[in-house]
């Protein structure tokens, strides 16, 4: 029961935090999700626990840098990364005026944007 909780916790926490505004950049989130789906391959956790906290870490975590963007748009750019690489908010928005609202949903398959399209949304 404890690899159980601890691998959904884990799963969960990677899933948010490669999702959450700016810090997702940095976090190697999928290959810990990866790591979860191996062991589910094992039989060792359940594959709808594992789902069902990355699904909603990814939730909270995108719906949370939504929000930073629609509240503080005009103050982002002075927070750490993006005071140290503009490039990062640059690029986000280029994406965004590129695909629109589906970049909220393709932008989830590229790393360098994870993290920063729905900060753009949000803007």
């Amino acid at each position: 029961m404890l690899t159980l909780s601890v691998s959904t916790a884990v799963s969960f926490a990677a899933s948010l935090l490669e999702a959450f505004a700016l810090i997702g950049t940095f976090v190697p989130g999928s290959s810990i999700v990866f790591a979860a789906g191996t062991l589910v391959g094992l039989g060792a956790i359940s594959p709808w626990a594992v789902a069902t906290t990355a699904v909603v870490g990814a939730i909270l975590g995108d719906g949370f840098s939504y929000w930073l963007g629609r509240h503080y748009h005009a103050h982002l750019h002075l927070f750490w990364p993006l005071k140290q690489h503009p490039q990062l908010l640059e690029r986000g928005q280029a994406y965004f005026a590129a695909h629109g609202r589906a970049s909220v949903f393709f932008g989830r398959l590229l790393a360098p944007t994870r993290a920063i399209v729905p900060v753009v949304a949000g803007m």
